[in-house]
């Protein structure tokens, strides 16, 4: 249902160039729905040594976890709190305030 609504409004009032929508859905029956950011997280993995049978090292990827940054407008804290998620997202992920540093760097390297 959630979808249907969303893509209907979509299609009558459409999205500004390059922005598409991300949709996540609680268990259960949604509360409603809520327009969020997308949630920022460490993703935490340990990777361990191990010895096989015949000796030769071997590397096992353990379960990652992930810690989450709290977020009130957030697609995790929307999920959590019982709603649908919609989040516009782009595919640009240039740090543009980043840029300035980066030229920077390389004006000085050419002298």
């Amino acid at each position: 249902m959630a979808a249907t609504a969303l893509a209907e409004g979509v299609l009558e009032r459409g999205l500004p160039p390059r922005v598409f929508i991300n949709i996540n859905v609680p268990p259960g029956m949604p509360k409603g729905l809520r327009a969020t950011v997308q949630a920022k997280r460490n993703h935490v993995t340990v990777v361990s040594e191990r010895l096989d049978p015949r000796g030769r090292p071997y590397y096992w990827i353990e379960e990652g976890q992930n810690d989450w940054e709290p977020h009130d407008q957030s697609d995790y804290q929307a999920v959590r709190d019982g709603y649908v998620s919609v989040t516009p997202l782009q595919p640009d992920l240039t740090a543009y305030d980043a840029l300035s540093i980066l030229e920077d760097l390389q004006r000085a390297r050419a002298k």
